[in-house]
């Protein structure tokens, strides 16, 4: 019986920390949404930005803390992912802009990023896989996506 009490308070201390986590995040991630320009409360995902043809995707992942805007002069969208897959779930941020480059094989400077491209439809999502991008490193990780970009529209800039 007292194996049981171990788990249970285990499975208590885990979900307090993660509770905790999420209200001292939440707040740090609206405000940074906010300076970027970004809306960040009850914003829907746009209905063509298509989740389910992303490699990361799964058939019970979820998305939170919705944010969208108007980026370096590009329609984004950034939120969480949380990818349910049992034992080893974890969340990760990922950005979508709406545009028209193509994605072409990276070259090594930026593979060393461990940035994840993939297009879907009219949109090109960006993440680093089993990342959640805390609320500080908002700005940097847009800034670093929409540099991938420009890189994508021109590799020999």
């Amino acid at each position: 019986m007292s194996e049981w009490w171990g788990a249970a308070l285990v499975i208590v201390v885990m979900t307090a920390a993660t509770v905790l986590g999420r209200a001292i995040r939440n707040p740090s991630l609206r405000r940074s949404a906010e300076a970027l320009g970004l809306t960040s409360s009850n914003v829907p995902l746009p209905q063509d930005l298509d989740l389910q043809a992303l490699s990361c995707w799964g058939r019970f992942d979820s998305v939170s803390n919705v944010m969208s805007g108007v980026f370096e002069g590009l329609s984004c969208v950034a939120f969480d992912h949380y990818s349910n897959c049992g034992d080893s779930s974890y969340y990760q941020t990922i950005v979508a802009f709406r545009t028209t480059t193509k994605t072409v094989t990276l070259n090594s400077l930026w593979r060393a990023s461990e940035l994840i491209v993939e297009t879907t439809g009219q949109w090109v999502s960006i993440y680093r896989k089993r990342e959640l991008v805390q609320g500080k490193g908002l700005d940097k990780f847009l800034r670093e996506s929409r540099a991938l970009l420009a890189y994508l529209d021109d590799p020999h800039m």
